[in-house]
């Protein structure tokens, strides 16, 4: 497995958690997303996603639509806290991760732990912003 797809995958993980919170706006999102998969850095990925009223109504705001195969549970906010755990088929992997999230902006860290095609430790940070409507 490419390590790109990896940290795709996780990208796509916390993303779609986010959107649990529900505080945030419609609009363009400018994400960055770092990947250390066993210690060693991974360039960030970079990219833009509208997010539509209907997304964050829906808890899709965040959701990398390439990505399937992934469940989310023990989703908890206080304030602008949140945490959640997750389990993916593709690659296989489950984790738990905590963020702070607000109307414009959010950061989600997590780690995961894949088993599947071979045991590795992944943390992850996603930060994300608004830049303005769609």
């Amino acid at each position: 497995m490419r390590p790109t797809r990896l940290a795709l995958a996780v990208a796509a993980l916390c993303l779609a958690t986010a959107a649990h919170a529900d505080p945030s706006r419609p609009g363009k999102y400018d994400y960055s997303v770092k990947v250390n998969v066993m210690g060693m850095g991974m360039p960030a990925i970079n990219f833009s996603q509208c997010v539509t009223k209907k997304d964050i109504d829906e808890g899709k705001a965040y959701v990398n639509k390439e990505q399937k195969g992934c469940t989310y549970s023990d989703m908890k906010r206080d304030g602008d806290r949140i945490s959640f755990r997750m389990a993916c088929k593709d690659p296989v992997m489950t984790g738990d991760a905590t963020g702070t999230i607000g109307a414009d902006a959010f950061t989600i860290d997590m780690r995961a732990i894949v088993t599947e095609p071979m045991k590795m430790e992944q943390r992850t940070t996603v930060s994300a912003k608004r830049t303005g409507d769609c």
